[in-house]
């Protein structure tokens, strides 16, 4: 695989002094590690090693059956499965694949428009999803932080990957604040999500 500007520019250059660019210059590096296995599948390294510190030793079924389809790159995939049977970290995990390498090479993607957007019916599922996607991102970034020489010692988990829920009752003075800038991953409710339309 071809190595990414920003990583062949990390390689030739100290870590930078802003703690997002050290983080992305970090996450570039990890994701040029050879892909390791989690069950069947097959994951950049820094998911695997997260899913196993997740305490999740290997994928449930739908995880097992989604997660590669869609990495190959399916665009549309429904899975059916139990509460319970893992199914957010079956769509998570390739949505934050895509984004991290996104975020850590060329892109032509609208800063101005989220990466993803994930509608769910209930505002309680809404907020547990997102706090998957924050646990996955954290679990990612946190060994980054440790590294010797990072300057990201002092950045928050979440200025990687910005992860929102829109979801009613919240005030729209809250909704403004929270969707400026546009999060990487937006979680919406239809209600919502018709109204920030």
């Amino acid at each position: 695989s071809q190595e990414s500007p920003k990583v062949k520019k990390a390689r030739n250059e100290s870590i930078p002094t802003d703690p997002k660019d050290t983080l992305v210059t970090l996450l570039a590096k990890e994701l040029e590690e050879p892909s390791l296995p989690w069950g069947p599948l097959t994951l950049p390294a820094p998911f695997t090693k997260a899913m196993l510190q997740m305490n999740f030793p290997s994928p449930t079924p739908i995880q097992a059956r989604a997660v590669q389809v869609i990495l190959r790159g399916a665009a549309d995939v429904v899975g059916v499965a139990e509460t319970g049977s893992g199914k957010t970290l079956a769509f998570a995990l390739p949505i934050l694949s895509a984004l991290l390498a996104d975020l850590c090479g060329p892109s032509d993607r609208p800063l101005s428009l989220p990466f993803a957007l994930v509608i769910t019916p209930t505002r309680e599922l809404a907020l547990q999803i997102e706090k998957v996607f924050k646990d996955v991102v954290a679990h990612i970034t946190q060994p980054l932080l440790a590294l010797p020489g990072s300057t990201a010692k002092s950045a928050s988990k979440g200025s990687l990957v910005r992860v929102v829920s829109a979801v009613g009752g919240f005030s729209e003075h809250k909704l403004r604040r929270l969707l400026s800038p546009a999060p990487h991953v937006l979680v919406v409710t239809p209600g919502r999500g018709w109204e920030l339309l």
